[in-house]
C-alpha cells in the first residue's frame, strides 16, 4: 500500500500531496510501521490556512494482481516481480486537524484515523463522502481488522529558517512539503519554479466491447526531441525525482476518474522546449502484467508560443489512437492541435481533463506582465508594456516584485544616469506599485521591499530621476486637475525617499562622496517645492495636501540618514509652519495632528532633543496636568460603571498624561491635594476591575498597566502625617493591581506568556516588592490595618509565582508580631486568615506549594527570631496548614458526580477542623449544611438526619427553640424516609415533652405523639432491608492522603450486593485496580504509585446489650432486636478459612480452620458518613470444632423459624420447606451428619484434642437438637405436602431415622465434657493497626509503614474486573460460637461455664426468606442455579478451602429457588429458646442520650 497524504480546506485542494516513502504491505503479514522514515513538514501554511475545515487525506493504493480476491502467495509472488503489479485504489482515510493546528498545544499528539472503502467510481470522492459522513457510500475494509492509520502532528510557528535553529534534529535529512499555492509573503531571493499537474478524468470509446477497460495512464516529462528530462517529475514529496509517472487503474471502467496531482519541476531553460506526454495503456486481467496495450496517447506544451507559462485551470486533452510506441515521437504530433480548444472542429468524443496551477517567481502567464519583464527583447513595446503596467492586478506584481522592480530600475535611467524616454511612465508604474504595497491587501509585502532595498537594490544613479520626478509632481499640483496620480506620489513618499536614500548611499561609496553638495541643494530644493504644494488654498487638492503632509514624517525621517540631523530639522519646522497662521480645513487639522505625532514618536525628534526642548516640554505637560487632569480623573469616576462610549477616549487620555508626567509634575499635583489624590487612587483601581477595553484588547491592556505601575511608585504617599485613609486606598489599589486576571501570566499559553515576560517582564513581582517595601515603612502604623488587610494581603501571597510569594509571606510575621505587641494575642490576625482563606480557596487560589511555603517560611521566620508568641504561633501555624490542607483536598473534589464521596470525606474533615482544632462554629455549621446537601443529593437519608444533629447539639431550647424545632422534624423526616424509626423516636419524645411542659402546644404535641405511634406501628409491620457492610482498603500512594493506605467499612445501600458496590467504587476511581485477595497486600503495593482497591464483605456485630435502661419483662420481638444487630455498630468480623495440616483429603472438617479478624471502626454506623475508618484489627483463629458447632447452630436457627413460618402460614407453597429439610436430611456432597461424627466423635480427637471436650460436647447437643428439628419439620411437612411431594417425604423419613441410629450410638461422655471456650491466640495484624489509634484525630497524617519482611515486592497486574470471594460464603452462613450458643438453652449452659457474655441474637441468612404480608418485596435479583460442577469451576480456594466444603457447610444438596421464600414471624416457641438479657430502657419521657464528646456521630450510645 502506498499511503498519499493531502490537505483541504474547505473541501478544495489546499496542499500538494506528501507521501512517505512507498512501503509495500502483503496480505497476510503483520502491519509495517513508517517510523523509520522520519517526518514530513507541510511548510508556508499562512492563517487562512489554519482553519476549521482543514483535513489531512490518506489515500491507500494496493500494489499487486488487479483482482483483490487471490491468495496471499499469489500476491507475494506478484510483487516480488517488479513489472509485473498494477497500482490498484484501496482505501481512503480523513483526519479533521483544524482543531490541533489552531490550538495552543505545541507538543507532538498522536492521531489515528481508520480507513474505509468503496467503488472503483467513487473512489475520488471517497474522502468527501466520509467527511460529510455519508456512511452509505462508503465501508471499513474488508478481512483483517482495521487499525488505521497511526500519526504524529505538531505545529511549529515561525520562519523555516528560525525553526530549523530551534529544532536541528527534528527537521534534519527532511523534505519540506510546499503548499500547493504561494505563502502570504514571498521575500526577494526566494525561488520556486513548480507546475501542478492534476489527472483528473477521461472519456473512452467501449470499442465494441462489453465491458468497460482497465486504463493506465503513464505521464512523462520529454524535450523536444523525445528524450526525457530526468528528475523533474515527483509523484509526490519525499520521494526521488523521476521523469514518469504511472496513475492507479480503476477497473472496467470507460469514464474513469483519478484525481491524482503530481509536481512538475522542470528547469527554466527548458520550458520552451518541454512538454508531458500522457500515454493509455489497456491493462488486461487475462494476459500477464507486463503485456500492458497501448491504445492511444495526449500531449500538452509547457509554454506557449507567446512565451507564457501553460495556464492555470483545465484541459481538454484530444486522445489521439495509436498502437504502436516507435511512432510516439515529438517530431510526429508536436505540430498538431494539443487541447479541443486549439482545434474545436475535432471530434469531441474521447478526451482526458487535466488541471493545471503554475507555483513560480520566475515563470508568468501573463502576457503583458512577460512582455515587461522581456522589455530588453523587443524595446519598441516598452511603451506599450508599461502602459499594460500599469493595469496589471497586485497579485502578478508582488510574486515577481524582485525581477520588476529591476526592470523598471534598469528602464529609469541610463548607465550615466540620465533620464530615457520612458522615466517618466516608469516613474509613474514604480508609484503604482508603492501605492499597492501600501493598500492593506498587501502590507505584508512591505518587509518584501524593504529586503529587496538592503539586498538586492544596485541602481546607484537613480536618486537624481527620482527626485526630479518628485519635483515634477508637486510643481503640477495647482496646474492640473488630474490630482489621482500626484496623489499616489505623494502617499508614496517615504518608498521613493527609500530608492532616493539608498541610491545615494550607493553612489557614495561608489564615488567616495562626490557630488554631495548637489545631491543637498536637490533635497532642499524638493522639499522647498513640497512645501509650496501646503500653501495653496484650493479646494482641489485638499485631498493631495492630506496625502503629503502625512506623508513628510516618513520621508522626513528616510533623508536624516543623509543630511544633517540640524538640517533636517528645520526643513521640518519650515513643512509645518506653511500649515501655521491661517485656517485650515478639518481633514488638513486631523494630518497636521498625525504628522506631529509622528514626528515626536520618531527618532528624528529624540534626536534632536535638548535642553530647551525638555525645559518647554516639561512646562507644557505641567500646564495641561493642571488644567486637565482633576476633571479628567471626576469624570472618569462618574461615567466608568456606565457603557459610555466615550470612556475608552477619557481613559487613554488619562493613560497618555499619567505617561508623560514626571516625578516632579506628580509631587506638585498631589502634595497638597489630598482630595486629588485620593480620587487617583479610586479611578486607578476602577480601571483594573473595569472592563473598560474591549476583552480581546490584550495589548492595550498590557501596556496601561505598564504605565499605571510606575505612576503608583511615583504617587507622594507621605508617612509624617500619616492617614490612614490614603495608605489604605493605596494598598487597595496595589492588592487590585496585582491581581487583576490580564496580569496572571499562567492563564496563557507559553508563547504569549513568553512574549509578555519579554516585553513587559512579570509586573506582579514588582507590585508586590512595591508593596512590601510601603509596608516596611509603615513601622508602628501597621496596626491600623489589623485585620482590613489582612486579607488583601492574603490574596498577594496566593498569585502563583514563587519569588512573589515568598517575599509577601513575611508579611503575615509582622502582623503577629504588630498585633501581638499591641493587644497581646493575635486572634484579630488568626480570624481573619482563617475566615479569608475559606474564601480564597474555593475560588481556585492556592496550590500545594502554597501550603507548604506558607508552613516552611513563617515556622523558619519563628524559629530565627525567637518571639514572645512562639508556643502559640507554631500551633497556629500548623493549623493553617492543616487547613489549608483539607482545603485543598475539597476543592480538588468540589466539582463532578463520580466525587461525592470524596467530597463528603473531605467536608467531615473541615466541619471536624472547625469544631476541635479552632472552634469557629459558623464554619462548623456552614460546612454541616454542605454536607447535608450532599447527603440528599445523594439519597442519603439517614446519614442526612445525623449531620443535622451536629447542628442541632449546638442549640439550646432556650435561645432557639424555633429553629431547633425546625431541626428535629426535618431530621425527623430524614429518618422516617431511611425506615430508621428507631432513631427518629427519642427525638419524638424529646419533642413532646417539649410541646407538653414548655410550649404546651397540645395540636403539634397530638401530631407528635401520632407520628410515634406511626414509628412504633412500622417497627413491628414494616419490611425494611438490612444493609450489608464493606471492607474497602485503598491501596498504593497515588490516592488521596486522607484515603492513601488505610481501610474503611462501608455500608452499603438498600439491597446493594458487593457486585454492584465494587462496580460504585470503581466509577469513583476509574484508575484504580481491584486487589482480589481478603488478605493483607504486600509492602511493594503500598508503596507503589498504582492505586489498588480491595473489598470484601464483613458482618457487623452488635453490641452485647440492646439501648434500653431497664430488663424485659418478656421476650424482645424479633423485629425490634433485630434492627441492633446490624446498626449501631462499630465492630465487625471477617472470616477466613485456612486448612493445617494434616489435611484428610476425604474429611476436610477436621483440619478446617477459621482466620477470624475484627475491625473496630472510629465512629459506629450508620453516622453521618455512609463509612468509617477502621482504628485497629484483632486478628484470632477458630478451631475446626468450634467452626463446626457455629455453622449447625446457624443452621439450627434457620430450620426453626422456616418451621415457624409454615406453622404461621400453612398456606405457603410447600416447595422452600421441602428442598431445605432435603438439603438437610440427605446431604449428599459430603456425608452432613457423617462427617461430623467422623471428624470430631472419634477417640482419636479426644486423645489429641482434650481441651475440646466442651465443644464436643455442645456440638453433639446442638446435633440432637438439630434431629428434633427436624422431625417437628418433616411432621410439618407430611401434614403439607401434595401427594406428588409424598415420596420424598418417606425418603426423608428412612434417612431421618438413620441419623437418629447413628447419633444415638454417640458415647455418653461427648454429651459432659467442660472446658474454657478460649481457643484462640489473639494477634495484631494488618491495616491501620497501632497508629490508626495514635492518629486518629489527624486523618491527614502519613499512615505507618508496614514492614517490608515477608512481603512479595512485585506489583501484580491490574484486573480487568472484580472477582468474588468463595469466603464471603462462609462468612455469610456462619456465626460466632458464642452468639450461636446463646440461642439455645442447652448451648447457653456451656457459654456460662466459659464465662462468654452474651450478646445479641444473630443473624439469619439475608434473602433466604422474605415477608409477603406487608405486600413489600425487595427488588434482590432472582439468584441463578449453580450446580456443583459449576462451583467447582468458579470457586476461588484459599489456603485449601475447596468449593465442596462450601456445599457441606449449608448441608443443601438441592437447588436453591429462583425466588427466596417469604420470612414468617418468630414463633413463641422458637422465642422461649431464647433467653435474652435485656438492658434497662430509657424512660418515656425522656430521649435516649447521645454522647456530648462524640462530634461525628451524636446519637450513639
Amino acid at each position: 500500500m502506498i499511503a498519499i497524504v493531502e490537505g483541504y480546506v474547505e473541501e478544495k485542494r489546499g496542499q500538494e500531496n506528501a507521501v512517505t516513502p512507498s512501503v509495500p504491505l502483503h496480505e497476510g503479514l503483520r502491519p509495517q510501521r513508517w517510523r523509520d522514515y522520519g517526518g514530513l513538514p507541510v511548510v508556508d501554511l499562512g492563517s487562512a490556512d489554519l482553519s476549521k475545515e482543514l483535513y489531512i487525506v490518506a489515500h491507500v493504493y494496493r500494489i499487486g494482481r488487479m483482482l483483490h480476491n487471490d491468495s496471499a502467495k499469489k500476491i507475494l509472488a506478484a510483487q516480488q516481480q517488479a513489472s509485473g503489479t498494477f497500482k490498484r485504489p484501496h482505501a481512503v482515510a480523513v483526519l479533521n486537524i483544524g482543531e490541533a493546528v489552531t490550538g495552543t498545544n505545541t507538543d507532538e499528539r498522536e492521531f489515528s484515523f481508520k480507513a474505509y472503502q468503496a467503488e472503483d467510481k467513487d473512489f475520488h470522492q471517497l474522502h468527501e463522502f466520509i467527511m460529510r459522513k455519508q456512511s452509505n457510500k462508503y465501508s471499513p475494509l474488508s478481512g483483517q481488522p482495521n487499525y488505521g492509520i497511526v500519526m504524529s502532528l505538531r505545529v511549529l510557528h515561525g520562519d523555516i529558517e528560525k525553526v530549523r535553529e530551534e529544532n536541528p534534529l527534528l527537521l534534519k535529512n527532511i523534505t519540506l512539503t510546499k503548499k500547493l499555492g504561494f505563502p502570504d509573503v514571498i521575500m526577494p531571493g526566494d525561488v520556486r519554479n513548480d507546475l501542478y499537474l492534476t489527472l483528473e478524468r477521461g472519456e473512452f470509446e467501449r470499442g465494441g466491447k462489453s465491458t468497460g477497460k482497465n486504463i493506465e495512464v503513464t505521464i512523462l516529462v520529454l524535450d523536444a526531441e523525445g528524450n526525457p528530462l530526468e528528475g523533474c517529475l515527483w509523484g509526490a514529496s519525499g520521494t526521488d525525482g523521476n521523469y514518469m509517472y504511472q496513475s492507479s487503474i480503476m477497473y472496467h471502467q470507460n469514464s474513469p476518474v483519478w484525481c491524482e496531482t503530481i509536481c512538475l519541476s522542470v528547469p527554466i531553460e527548458k520550458y520552451q522546449t518541454a512538454h508531458i506526454r500522457l500515454e493509455y495503456r489497456h491493462c488486461s486481467t487475462r494476459e500477464k502484467a507486463e503485456n500492458k496495450k497501448l491504445i492511444g496517447f495526449s500531449f500538452a506544451r509547457l509554454m506557449e508560443a507567446s512565451g507564457a507559462t501553460l495556464q492555470d485551470g483545465s484541459h481538454e486533452l484530444i486522445i489521439y489512437r495509436c498502437e504502436q510506441m516507435s511512432r510516439l515521437h515529438p517530431s510526429h504530433y508536436l505540430f498538431n492541435a494539443s487541447s479541443h480548444r486549439q482545434a474545436s472542429h475535432l471530434p469531441h468524443k474521447e478526451f482526458l481533463t487535466i488541471r493545471t496551477l503554475l507555483c513560480s517567481t520566475k515563470l508568468t502567464q501573463n502576457v503583458d506582465l512577460l512582455s515587461l519583464l522581456q522589455w530588453k527583447t523587443h524595446p519598441g513595446k516598452i511603451s506599450d508594456a508599461l502602459t499594460k503596467a500599469l493595469h496589471l492586478s497586485g497579485e502578478e506584481l508582488v510574486k515577481f516584485l524582485q525581477d520588476v522592480l529591476d526592470a523598471l530600475f534598469s528602464m529609469f535611467s541610463t548607465e550615466d544616469g540620465n533620464s530615457t524616454q520612458h522615466s517618466g511612465l516608469v516613474f509613474h508604474v514604480l508609484v503604482s506599485i508603492f501605492s499597492l504595497l501600501n493598500d492593506n491587501k498587501f502590507q505584508h509585502f512591505k518587509p518584501v521591499m524593504d529586503a529587496y532595498i538592503k539586498n538586492h537594490f544596485a541602481a546607484a544613479l537613480v536618486y537624481k530621476g527620482l527626485i526630479s520626478s518628485v519635483q515634477h509632481c508637486a510643481d503640477r499640483v495647482g496646474a492640473t486637475d488630474k490630482q489621482e496620480p500626484i496623489l499616489k506620489c505623494f502617499r508614496s513618499l517615504e518608498s521613493i525617499f527609500k530608492f532616493i536614500v539608498e541610491s545615494r548611499l550607493l553612489f557614495s561609496r561608489a564615488t567616495h562622496g562626490q557630488y554631495e553638495e548637489s545631491f543637498t541643494r536637490d533635497i532642499y530644493s524638493v522639499f522647498a517645492s513640497l512645501n509650496k504644494v501646503l500653501t495653496v488654498t484650493s479646494h482641489n487638492i485638499i485631498n493631495t495636501q492630506v496625502a503629503l503632509v502625512e506623508s513628510l514624517p516618513g520621508a522626513y525621517e528616510q533623508v536624516s540618514r543623509v543630511v544633517a540631523l540640524q538640517d533636517v530639522a528645520g526643513m521640518v519646522a519650515a513643512s509645518l509652519d506653511m500649515l501655521h497662521g491661517r485656517h485650515l480645513a478639518q481633514p488638513l487639522v486631523k494630518s497636521k495632528l498625525i504628522a506631529l505625532d509622528s514626528i515626536v514618536q520618531g527618532p528624528l525628534f529624540k534626536a534632536q532633543g535638548n535642553a530647551s526642548v525638555n525645559n518647554c516640554l516639561h512646562h507644557d505637560i505641567e500646564v495641561v496636568a493642571m488644567s486637565t487632569l482633576d476633571i479628567l480623573i471626576q469624570t472618569v469616576l462618574i461615567i466608568i460603571d456606565r457603557s459610555s462610549p466615550v470612556l475608552g477616549s477619557l481613559v487613554a487620555c488619562l493613560i497618555g498624561l499619567l505617561q508623560v508626567m514626571s516625578r516632579a509634575h506628580y509631587r506638585r499635583l498631589f502634595c497638597d491635594n489630598k482630595d486629588l489624590l485620593l480620587r487617583l487612587l479610586l479611578v486607578l483601581k476602577d480601571l483594573t476591575k473595569e472592563e473598560v477595553f474591549p476583552k480581546e484588547w490584550a495589548e492595550v491592556r498590557l501596556s496601561a498597566n505598564s504605565i499605571i505601575l510606575p505612576a503608583i511608585r511615583e504617587l507622594p504617599i507621605r508617612i509624617n502625617p500619616f492617614d490612614y485613609q490614603v495608605w489604605s486606598n493605596y494598598f487597595n489599589l496595589a492588592v487590585a493591581f496585582l491581581t487583576q486576571p490580564s496580569l496572571q501570566l499562567e492563564k496563557f499559553s507559553e508563547v504569549k506568556k513568553q512574549k509578555i515576560l519579554c516585553r513587559y517582564g512579570d509586573m506582579r513581582v514588582r507590585m508586590g516588592f512595591q508593596i512590601l517595601e510601603a509596608w516596611s515603612n509603615l513601622g508602628d502604623h501597621k496596626i491600623h490595618f489589623i485585620p482590613s488587610m489582612v486579607g488583601p494581603f492574603l490574596e498577594i501571597t496566593l498569585v502563583p509565582e514563587p519569588e512573589l510569594r515568598k517575599a509577601t509571606l513575611n508579611i503575615f510575621f509582622d502582623m503577629i508580631q504588630c498585633e501581638f505587641n499591641a493587644h497581646g494575642n493575635f486572634k484579630q490576625v488568626e480570624s481573619e486568615l482563617i475566615d479569608k482563606l475559606d474564601v480564597l480557596i474555593s475560588e481556585n487560589k492556592g496550590d500545594e506549594e502554597y501550603r507548604q511555603l506558607f508552613n516552611t517560611i513563617l515556622l523558619e521566620r519563628v524559629q530565627r527570631e525567637d518571639p514572645a508568641w512562639k508556643e502559640t504561633g507554631w500551633v497556629f501555624i500548623s493549623s493553617v496548614t492543616k487547613l489549608l490542607e483539607r482545603l485543598l483536598d475539597y476543592r480538588s473534589v468540589i466539582h463532578g458526580d463520580d466525587n461525592r464521596d470524596k467530597r463528603m470525606s473531605c467536608t467531615v474533615n473541615l466541619l471536624n477542623f472547625y469544631k476541635t482544632e479552632i472552634n469557629r462554629t459558623e464554619m462548623y455549621v456552614r460546612y454541616i449544611y454542605k454536607l447535608h446537601a450532599l447527603h440528599v443529593s445523594a439519597e442519603n437519608y439517614t446519614e442526612a438526619g445525623f449531620t443535622l444533629l451536629l447542628y442541632s447539639d449546638c442549640l439550646t431550647w432556650e435561645k432557639h427553640h424555633t429553629a431547633k424545632l425546625e431541626l428535629y422534624h426535618t431530621i425527623v423526616n430524614y429518618f422516617d424516609r431511611a425506615k430508621v424509626w428507631e432513631k427518629g423516636l427519642p427525638l419524638l419524645k424529646e419533642l413532646g415533652h417539649v410541646y407538653e411542659e414548655r410550649l404546651y402546644d397540645y395540636d403539634k404535641l397530638t401530631e407528635v405523639l401520632k407520628t410515634q405511634a406511626r414509628f412504633y406501628q412500622s417497627i413491628l409491620h414494616q419490611l425494611r432491608p438490612e444493609p450489608e457492610y464493606f471492607r474497602v482498603g485503598f491501596w498504593g500512594t497515588s490516592f488521596p492522603i486522607f484515603l492513601r493506605n488505610k481501610v474503611f467499612v462501608y455500608r452499603g445501600l438498600e439491597y446493594e450486593r458487593i457486585e454492584a458496590f465494587t462496580s460504585r467504587i470503581q466509577t469513583e476511581f476509574p484508575s484504580a485496580g481491584i486487589y482480589n485477595k481478603i488478605t493483607p497486600p504486600p509492602y511493594a503495593i503500598k508503596q507503589s504509585e498504582t492505586q489498588y482497591i480491595q473489598i470484601c464483605n464483613v458482618k457487623p456485630i452488635p453490641e452485647s446489650r440492646l439501648p434500653y435502661r431497664k430488663e424485659a419483662l418478656g421476650p424482645v420481638p424479633e423485629k425490634i432486636s433485630r434492627f441492633y444487630q446490624v446498626n449501631d455498630v462499630r465492630q465487625f468480623q471477617l472470616d477466613r478459612p485456612v486448612h493445617k495440616p494434616p489435611v484428610d483429603k476425604d474429611n476436610e472438617f477436621k483440619s478446617l480452620w477459621l482466620e477470624r479478624t475484627t475491625l473496630t471502626t472510629a465512629s459506629p454506623l450508620p453516622g453521618i458518613l455512609r463509612w468509617s475508618e477502621v482504628m485497629s484489627t484483632v486478628t484470632e483463629e477458630v478451631a475446626p470444632v468450634v467452626f463446626a458447632c457455629e455453622t449447625v447452630s446457624t443452621v439450627n436457627r434457620e430450620l426453626a423459624s422456616l418451621i415457624g413460618r409454615y406453622t404461621a402460614e400453612p398456606k405457603l407453597h410447600t416447595n422452600p420447606l421441602s428442598m431445605r429439610l432435603q438439603g438437610v436430611i440427605d446431604a449428599g456432597v459430603m456425608g452432613g451428619i457423617a462427617k461430623y461424627q467422623e471428624a470430631f466423635f472419634t477417640d482419636q480427637f479426644v486423645v489429641e484434642n482434650p481441651n475440646a471436650a466442651c465443644h464436643t460436647a455442645a456440638l453433639a447437643r446442638l446435633l440432637q437438637e438439630q434431629v428434633e428439628i427436624l422431625e417437628s419439620g418433616l411432621t410439618l411437612h407430611g401434614q403439607l405436602a401434595p401427594p406428588d411431594m409424598q415420596p420424598l417425604h418417606q425418603r426423608l423419613l428412612e434417612r431421618l431415622a438413620q441419623i437418629k441410629i447413628s447419633l444415638a450410638s454417640l458415647p455418653p461422655r461427648l454429651l459432659l465434657g467442660t472446658c474454657s471456650l478460649s481457643c484462640s491466640d489473639g494477634r495484631e495484624e494488618y491495616t491501620n493497626s497501632s497508629a490508626y489509634c495514635q492518629l486518629a484525630n489527624d486523618v491527614y497524617s502519613q499512615p505507618q509503614e508496614v514492614a517490608e519482611s515477608g512481603d512479595i515486592n512485585e506489583v501484580p497486574s491490574l484486573p480487568l474486573r472484580p472477582k468474588s470471594y468463595a469466603a464471603n460464603s462462609i462468612e455469610r452462613s456462619s456465626r460466632s460460637l458464642s452468639r450461636s450458643l446463646s440461642q439455645r438453652s442447652t448451648v447457653s449452659a456451656v457459654s456460662q461455664s466459659s464465662q462468654e457474655p452474651e450478646e445479641a441474637p444473630p443473624l439469619p441468612p439475608r434473602g433466604s426468606i422474605i415477608d409477603k404480608r406487608n405486600g413489600e418485596v425487595p427488588p434482590a435479583p432472582p439468584k441463578r442455579v449453580v450446580g456443583r460442577k459449576e462451583q467447582e469451576e468458579f470457586a476461588v480456594r484459599d489456603s485449601g478451602f475447596s468449593e465442596r466444603l462450601s456445599s457441606a457447610l449449608n448441608f443443601e444438596d438441592w437447588h436453591l429457588p429462583r425466588q427466596p421464600p417469604p420470612v414468617p414471624p418468630k414463633s413463641s416457641e422458637s422465642s422461649l429458646h431464647l433467653p435474652m438479657n435485656i438492658p434497662k430502657r430509657v424512660s418515656e419521657t425522656t430521649s435516649a442520650p447521645r454522647s456530648d464528646n462524640e462530634d461525628l456521630s451524636p446519637d450513639q450510645n
